[in-house]
């Protein structure tokens, strides 16, 4: 399954009951079948086996005795988020940006993974889209003899980077798998380039997803007012060949929202520019 999807088998589980009993509850995001088996049927039936695997490992591993025993860090990276969670108006600029709106916003904490790693994926409700992030800790733990004092998560700064990055990432990447623009946006896969130190993103819509929401990290920065945020991202992110062209886009679509109410509005117009590339 991860040589099939990679990162999005820790996907899965959006779309499954809790463990140890994880029935589907939601549809499976059809780009992640698609990549799993051209038959839909079959996708299916695999993602469905492969949480029964899961599940196996769950009860062998004893994992619910797992997070019994660590539960402290579990509630402490909790508390950590919470009191780290960005204002109350995060959200709606968020949209107002992007031009379309969420029925939850949900973080999940993994605090017994790699530090600074994350994702994030939009699922489907009867009551509208939740997007889902899924965060690491944002930094190493501090440990003093067999305690830990900090889990990772006690940096307002970086849930906020996160945040916009990973949640950006659920108002771009559902608009460019729609028959409207796969299409054009695949007829510019000449344009793929990899990025220095980013070999994990190796095709061209990828690529084009994480230059958008990279750009919308900067204009999402400047509407908050946080210049030296914007400033600081354009750094981070110098090894983007496109970004500068992104971010030219973004600023031609928030001069014009009358007429682009919304980012899927701009789309076409965004996909043409591809064109000035060549």
């Amino acid at each position: 399954m991860t040589n099939k999807i990679g990162t999005g088998v820790y996907l899965l589980p959006l779309f499954y009951e809790a463990f140890p009993t994880p029935r589907r509850h939601t549809p499976v995001s059809s780009e992640i079948l698609q990549a799993i088996h051209p038959q839909p049927d079959s996708a299916k039936q695999l993602v469905d086996d492969y949480m029964q695997v899961v599940a196996s490992f769950y009860r062998d591993a004893k994992f619910a005795a797992f997070q019994a025993q660590y539960k402290e860090i579990y509630a402490l990276a909790i508390r950590q988020v919470q009191r780290n969670l960005p204002p109350a108006s995060f959200i709606p600029q968020m949209e107002a940006y992007y031009g379309a709106h969420k029925a939850a916003y949900r973080i999940i904490i993994n605090p017994f993974f790699k530090a600074q790693w994350g994702m994030a994926w939009q699922v489907l409700s009867p009551k509208g889209p939740i997007a889902n992030q899924i965060a690491a800790p944002l930094q190493e733990q501090i440990i003093k003899g067999n305690q830990i004092q900090d889990v990772g998560y006690d940096n307002a700064e970086a849930i906020r980077d996160l945040s916009v990055h990973e949640f950006g990432h659920t108002f771009v990447n559902p608009l460019t798998s729609l028959p409207a623009f796969a299409p054009k946006l695949a007829s510019y896969q000449a344009l793929f380039k990899p990025i220095h130190g980013q070999a994990q993103y190796t095709d061209w819509e990828t690529s084009f997803n994480e230059h958008l929401v990279r750009a919308g990290e900067v204009r999402i920065a400047l509407a908050q007012g946080l210049p030296q945020v914007a400033e600081q991202l354009r750094q981070q992110n110098a090894s983007w060949m496109y970004l500068a062209f992104f971010e030219r886009q973004l600023k031609h679509y928030e001069a014009n929202r009358k007429r682009y109410p919304t980012l899927e509005s701009f789309m076409n117009q965004l996909l043409v520019a591809l064109s000035t590339l060549h």
